[in-house]
């Protein structure tokens, strides 16, 4: 549902298990320049409707309580 980009990395947010072959729930960074999954693995547990990147962080709205493990509401 979203896209943001930041240097060469691709941030991609939606309702997804998968990323190039590498298991991603929802939300997940691409190297622009291979187009493969960075290790970055947030694991949010619902939809992200919405990307956007300033200052070196990386803001996200949706539908999720959770990210990483951590409560995100």
């Amino acid at each position: 549902y979203s896209i943001s980009i930041s240097d060469n990395t691709i941030f991609v947010g939606g309702e997804f298990t998968s990323v190039g072959g590498a298991s991603r729930n929802n939300l997940a960074a691409i190297d622009a320049a291979t187009g493969q999954a960075t290790a970055w693995n947030p694991n949010a547990n619902g939809q992200i409707k919405t990307l956007a990147f300033s200052d070196n962080i990386l803001y996200i709205g949706g539908v999720f309580t959770s990210i990483g493990e951590e409560n995100r509401n």
